[in-house]
């Protein structure tokens, strides 16, 4: 077999050159899939024009479908072709129609299905109306192969088939020509062997015989073998008629010769075909069979194959068969089939199932056979939901079926039947008609298999109403200032809902990523403690812009909830706003409730606002009853905020728009937005009470049981939820690009991470815990969120370096609060508020706001652990107390969060764009331009001309100038017009991206709109920023090459001076990393290949390769930047990422990087700031100069200046060791501040002293010394260097309990205008600005002794 080798470059290289594919039968799917995305990716594998290399890529993609089933291979095919299908060229969108017609009628043999068959005609409709006439006949040849495959009896239609072959192949049409020669042959065997027409027959061998000689096994190995199954089962089926051994041997060595041709990775589906068409013999049954079954069933499993049901039921029944009389294995045969037909396994399709009933049909015929009995009543296990078929019912009582084909009425008489029964209405159930597989009517059973399920059913179900499915933005909000986190699903379309911006379509449903954990939305505090309470859910939601209104979204609500997702109505009630009599009526008539279902409610719980500012109106809602042994009552009734009736769907009319809390007006067009929270529903769908016992959350519980080794019931399970919780918004904060800070979004990040890890604790968890369990969170959650498993490096180590440094403080903390709430409760807070610097008495079960200020600010303790600490030794905390003392020291959260920098004139911008069009930018290929002006904005209004020396924003048409973004600065210049000339200060976008305001400065005449003018960019400036932009790209990929993948941009600033990248890591760089990075930057660079861009779809980049950015959100089409070429690898790109900023031509001709800082900026966020071109030069120029001046004055070679530096350093320190020494000597002589002996205060004895020139390092020293002298005692030293002053204060043992040495530090450090100090009860330290106050802070000690 031809596989790898030196031959398979020259293969690979005429298949770039030529159109014949039959290359693509001599490499296996693996190196298949890596052909198709290395075309899609980098163009130069492919010299072709675009359109031409989207056919070949699409076709590619095809036989990988093909050959392996997968789903993703198809819309991966389908995304390749729609370069081809925009062409210019009639003849690439006529090829390019064919090829979607090849993909349609691949499909449907591979799945079949109704809405493939009608995809299928539609694709041949349009191939045929646009395909030129050598191109038609393929389109003909599809229509027959279709026509065959519907009715393989018609001996006209073969003729026809056989009549198109030879024109195919003169037209050079030879692998459509090949598929209808394997389709008619296989069509005239089936026709033939059926009609028993020896025609017919002899018809299929000449075709295959024909097939078989043309395809040698080097160079067509998959058609030859498909033609060898073809002639196997034609020759199998006639030797078991006529019974012929002879024959039966033959058909034998067809079947291994076709086996023979490759291996199964090589064509998984192929391979299994010829296994399950094997006729089963001495020779190929028992285990080694079943062993072959089993390798063919995985081969084609997961995809919805109609393959994969065939391999699923010929795999039980030989398992059935080799089990024989033995009852136990037969009863674990069965005990199997019967929970895979109960699990949750959202990859089975209906055929699946229809083929485990008969497996479990069969185990019961076989079972009942073995104990003399009659098959009796079916025991029938749950179906999954979505199974629900026309034919059928499902009884009141439960799950078994009742089947309205066959009589109700027990028959005894014909129970020995049931099992065959079974089998018969399973396959009539999953298949109704040949192409129907995938036919899923809604199903009517009320529980449901999974979350993920749920999610799929909803989205589906809208997305059949005409919604547009739209992924889920970024928890960092794009389009909303006054928010910090997205909280609601609407939140992404509120631009939509207010009129500010168009929507692209008039629906659209979504499932979308939301967290409420600050601001007005926080549910922090009770998540693990309630039943409902989460910080991070999804929000599905189906939304109307101006399309539909109420009736049709109360409709749509009740069918989905009632029949698809099969919720009893008589469970269910709704609310409507208190006025709200059209929602009502509607109501009424649709569920036919009576008014005591349909409840009034009036003020803030039925009518919604996103907050004081935005969209707004009515809404109405559905509730759950749980049922009358779970307490609470009806929404608006004084029990209401029990447990039993619970919100599961939301209905808001967007009919006005807020304004400081105040309608101000009614929206452009009423609209529809629903709320429907997944993980509520999910639990309501699996009758679960608590969200946390649904699937999901008991996966990721069982995940932390396992890591912690404990249960989660008892005091541990609040523990327990809190993680999975935390976990999950966690995660989903630092994929979408949040990182834990002390400010803003980043610290409420690490308040919930700090809240997780501080249970983690509680449970025992020696070891950082958190990161250990995101591979979970990704099995569970990335398919429906691709973004988490891209990020999942990156989430893993920053949960873990969090955790680590998190766990010093834990344990400090917790020994503090102990100490404070062990002291409150025997009455002796007075001492314990004052060991934290509080004060006052109070109830001995209330921590005192001071105290749990003093944890959190002195100690790192956050207040939310606090509370939840307090909370689970029965404790409340003081929150006026805590939010008093918070408010004279520094503001958290909320406070410091200064918004998402969007401008005041947000709304302007937006105005202006909708009213005048997007800019567009000319500048990837050019630095000069002409504009017309459009508008000038002058001091936040618009003017229609500014005069010389004024600076304005003016708008153009079209410019070259780049507008900053994406870490790029906007570019400068100049603009010129026959009566002046303006400087460009500046140039930003606005609007989305979508405008290009330049800041000008009018330097001579009367700027006017309507002008047009010469738009020049600096080219020098551009060029720099040019080669500083692609060279962070290089930076990049060389940090992940050299760091590891974990490595994630954090931020960039590139301008013409230099190259500023912040990324994610938590070391500083070594000097051989850098070294290393800076010779893997510079080696692509003398590369000095072509740069390369392309635009693609978001997905399909990502899905490439191409790199993209946390949280960043990406319109529908994306510029995709490759420079550079692998190091390590052929035919691989060194740099692909989604980038829309200006970069060089080639990258030589960014001439040379240099790294000249390197630094950390944040927790686990390092920064490097780089020179490249001339900069870098004479940077390093500058540092032989040093080098040399150096090597001068120590009179050595610039080689030896390291040595003599080293060796000058060591002279310092030690000359630096003796003057602490003296230093010290003479402190311990005596000193200003104090006497020689020590004082004695309250009791006690203190050495209090000031020394000159002595800073914090040179304090500890002297005063270990000090606390031997005084035995028994504190020691107070403040040393003054450069005017500031360092603490120190160390207290000896027998203190404990009277002098905490912190809270002395921390008297002195505050006396002397300090913020305070840090250390243990015997030793602490801290600093203060001004050394000129340091007697004082030798008061401060002392008035805090005296107490």
């Amino acid at each position: 077999m031809f596989e790898r080798g030196k031959d398979l470059l020259k293969l690979f290289a005429r298949a770039r050159a030529g159109e014949d594919r039959g290359w693509i039968e001599l490499i296996d799917a693996r190196l298949l899939e890596r052909e198709a995305r290395g075309r899609a990716i980098d163009g130069r594998a492919d010299n072709r024009r675009p359109s031409e290399r989207a056919l070949s890529v699409a076709a590619l993609w095809r036989e990988h479908g093909r050959r392996t089933g997968a789903r993703l291979s198809a819309e991966r095919a389908r995304e390749a072709l729609k370069p081809a299908q925009t062409s210019n060229s009639r003849r690439i969108r006529a090829r390019a129609a064919v090829e979607a017609a090849r993909l349609a009628y691949q499909e449907v043999a591979l799945r079949g299905g109704p809405s493939r068959a009608a995809e299928l005609t539609t694709a041949l409709e349009a191939a045929e109306a646009v395909a030129p006439g050598d191109l038609a006949l393929t389109g003909v040849a599809l229509r027959a192969q279709t026509l065959a495959a519907a009715d393989p009896e018609l001996p006209a239609l073969i003729d026809a088939m056989s009549a198109l072959v030879q024109p195919l192949r003169d037209a050079g049409l030879n692998e459509d020509a090949t598929e209808l020669l394997l389709d008619q042959a296989a069509t005239a065997l089936g026709a033939g062997l059926r009609l028993a027409d020896p025609h017919l027959l002899n018809r299929a061998g000449q075709d295959l015989r024909a097939l078989v000689q043309d395809s040698h096994p080097d160079h067509r190995p998959v058609t030859r073998a498909r033609a060898l199954l073809l002639c196997g089962v034609g020759m199998a089926t006639l030797a078991r008629l006529a019974r012929d051994n002879p024959s039966a041997r033959a058909a034998e060595e067809m079947f291994n010769a076709a086996a023979g041709q490759f291996t199964p990775d090589h064509s998984p589906l192929d391979w299994a075909a010829i296994e399950l068409a094997r006729p089963a013999s001495r020779a190929t049954s028992g285990p080694g069979r079943l062993s072959v079954l089993t390798q063919a069933e995985a081969l084609t499993a997961g995809e919805g194959l109609v393959l994969g049901a065939v391999a699923r039921e010929r795999r039980l029944a030989v398992a059935t068969a080799i089990a024989g009389s033995d009852a136990g294995r037969l009863l674990r045969l069965e005990g199997l089939a019967r929970r895979r037909l109960i699990a949750d396994d959202p990859t089975v399709s209906p055929l699946d199932w229809a083929a485990d009933q008969i497996g479990l049909a069969r185990l019961s015929i076989r079972t009942a056979r073995l104990a003399g009995k009659k098959p009796w009543a079916w025991p029938w296990p749950r179906r999954p939901w979505w199974r629900g078929r026309r034919g059928r019912r499902f009884s009141p009582s439960g799950p078994k079926p009742c089947w309205t084909r066959r009589s109700s009425r027990p028959d005894t008489n014909r129970r020995s039947r049931r099992g065959d029964a079974i089998a018969r209405n399973a396959l009539y159930v999953a298949v109704p008609s040949p192409l129907s597989a995938e036919s899923r009517p809604p199903a009517r059973a009320c529980v449901m298999a999974s979350l993920k399920q749920i999610r799929s059913t909803f989205l589906d179900y809208f997305a059949a109403d005409g919604h547009t499915k739209v992924h889920s933005a970024p928890l960092v909000p794009q389009n909303d200032p006054t928010l910090m986190f997205v909280n609601a699903g609407m939140v992404p379309f509120k631009d939509y809902f207010t009129g500010a911006a168009i929507p692209p379509y008039p629906r659209a449903t979504s499932s979308q990523k939301c967290v409420r954990a600050g601001g007005k939305h926080n549910d922090l505090d009770n998540v693990g403690y309630t039943a409902r309470h989460l910080t991070f859910f999804e929000m599905l939601g189906n939304f109307s812009f101006g399309d539909y209104f109420k009736e049709h979204a109360i409709e749509s609500a009740w069918t989905l909830v009632t029949k698809d997702f099969g919720l009893d109505p008589n469970r269910l009630l709704v609310t409507v706003y208190i006025d709200d009599d059209e929602a009502a009526a509607i109501w009424k008539k649709v569920t036919g409730f009576s008014d005591d279902k349909v409840i009034r409610i009036a003020g803030s719980d039925n009518f919604w606002a996103m907050g004081d500012n935005g969209p707004c109106g009515p809404c109405t809602e559905i509730f759950w009853d749980y049922g009358d042994h779970v307490p609470g009552g009806p929404p608006g009734s004084p029990d209401e905020d029990g447990d039993r009736f619970v919100e599961i769907w939301n209905n808001v009319f967007m009919q006005f728009e807020k304004e400081n809390d105040e309608i101000v007006r009614q929206l452009p067009k009423p609209s529809v937005d629903t709320g429907m929270g997944l993980e509520r529903m999910t639990s309501v769908l699996q009758g679960k009470n608590s969200v946390f016992d649904t699937d999901l959350f008991q996966t990721l519980i069982a995940a932390s049981e396992d890591a912690t080794s404990t249960k989660a019931d008892g005091a541990q399970a609040a523990s327990h939820r809190v993680i999975a919780d935390h976990l999950r918004s966690s995660a989903f904060l630092i994929a979408d690009g949040v990182t834990p800070s002390n400010e803003g979004r980043g610290y409420v990040l690490r308040r919930i991470m700090r809240r997780a890890m501080r249970h983690a604790h509680l449970l025992g968890a020696s070891d950082p815990l958190m990161h250990r369990l995101v591979p979970t969170l990704v099995e569970e959650m990335g398919e429906a969120f691709p973004e988490l498993k891209r990020a999942q490096a990156f989430v893993e180590d920053t949960l873990k370096q969090e955790e680590i440094r998190f766990r010093t403080t834990l344990g400090r903390g917790m020994e503090l609060f102990d100490s404070a709430a062990n002291s409150a409760l025997d009455g002796g807070f007075v001492l314990a508020v004052s060991k934290l610097g509080g004060g006052g008495e109070g109830n001995p079960n209330i921590i005192p706001g001071r105290v749990a200020f003093t944890l959190q600010d002195t100690y790192g303790f956050p207040i939310d652990l606090t509370q939840d600490e307090a909370r689970r030794r029965g404790m409340t905390v003081d929150m006026d107390g805590y939010e008093s003392a918070m408010a004279e020291q520094r503001q958290r959260s909320r406070q410091n969060w200064k918004g998402s920098g969007q401008t005041a004139q947000a709304g302007e911008w937006l105005a202006l764009r909708d009213r005048l069009g997007p800019t567009v930018f000319t500048g990837y290929d050019a630095v000069d331009d002409s504009g017309e002006v459009l508008a000038i904005i002058h001091g936040g209004q618009a003017v229609d001309a500014a005069e010389p020396g004024e600076t304005v924003e003016v708008l153009f048409d079209r410019t070259p100038f780049y507008g900053e973004g994406g870490g790029q600065s906007g570019d400068q210049g100049r603009v010129e017009w026959p009566e002046g000339d303006g400087e460009v200060l500046d140039t930003a976008k606005q609007a989305g991206g979508d405008l290009y305001v330049h800041k000008i400065q009018v330097t001579a005449g009367r700027l006017e709109i309507g002008q047009r003018m010469a738009l020049m960019v600096d080219p020098d400036k551009r060029q720099r920023t040019r080669a500083n932009h692609s060279a962070a790209h290089l930076l990049h990929s060389a940090l992940r090459n050299v760091l590891g993948l974990h490595v994630a941009q954090k931020g960039q600033l590139v301008d013409a001076e230099r190259a500023r990248f912040d990324f994610s890591h938590n070391a500083p760089l070594t000097e051989a990393e850098i070294e290393a990075i800076e010779a893997e930057v510079n080696a692509v660079i003398r590369q000095n290949v072509p740069a390369e861009t392309k635009l693609m779809a978001p997905q399909a980049a990502i899905e490439a390769g191409a790199i993209a950015l946390f949280g960043e959100k990406y319109g529908d089409e994306v510029r995709v930047l490759t420079l550079g070429r692998s190091l390590t690898s052929d035919n691989e790109a060194y740099s692909v990422e989604l980038c829309g900023g200006t970069h060089v031509a080639r990258t030589g001709d960014i001439a040379l990087f240099k790294i000249v800082q390197e630094t950390g900026v944040a927790a686990g966020v390092r920064r490097v700031e780089a020179l490249t071109g001339e900069p870098a030069r004479l940077h390093l120029d500058g540092q032989a100069k040093v080098a040399r001046g150096l090597a001068r004055d120590f009179k050595v070679q610039p080689a030896d200046v390291p040595g003599r530096v080293e060796a000058l350093s060591g002279s310092v320190r030690a000359l630096e060791k003796q003057v602490a020494e003296l230093k010290k000597q003479l402190a311990l002589g005596g000193g200003s501040g104090g006497n020689a002996a020590p004082e004695e205060i309250g009791g006690v004895k203190l050495i209090a002293r000031v020394l000159d020139g002595v800073d914090g390092k040179g304090l500890r020293g002297v005063a270990e010394d000090f606390r031997k002298q005084v035995g028994s005692g504190v020691v107070a030293l403040i040393g003054v260097t450069d005017g500031k002053a360092a603490v120190t204060v160390a207290a000896t043992s027998d203190m404990a309990g009277r002098v905490n040495a912190a809270d002395l530090a921390r008297a002195a450090v505050l006396a002397m205008g300090g913020q305070g100090a840090g250390g243990k009860p015997d030793f602490a330290q801290g600093g203060a600005p001004d050394g000129s106050k340091a007697e004082a802070g030798l008061q401060a000690v002392r008035d805090a002794l005296i107490g």
